[in-house]
């Protein structure tokens, strides 16, 4: 094993899905301005919805992963000072 968490690089990928995610859901208001979201109306707000929640998913998981890192980093330490 290299001392690092096995699974590291997987919280990475959880945020750079988000990263594009993000980008991918403000593109498009940034380009339609404000008469792009008020045509869109509910439809409009469903779409954010459902783009918002890969964003939330990914970005949940990556603070899990982060958590997990830190919990095989501590028994580590405590399996090194043994």
């Amino acid at each position: 094993m290299s001392g690092k968490p096995p699974i590291s690089r997987l919280a990475i990928g959880f945020y750079v899905v988000a990263v594009i995610s993000f980008v991918a859901l403000i593109s498009p208001m940034l380009f339609l301005g404000r008469m792009g979201l008020a045509a869109g109306g509910a439809i409009g707000s469903v779409a954010l919805t459902l783009m918002l929640q890969p964003i939330l998913i990914a970005l949940f998981g990556g603070v899990v992963q982060v958590l997990s890192d830190i919990r095989w980093a501590v028994s580590r330490k405590q399996e090194a000072a043994e």
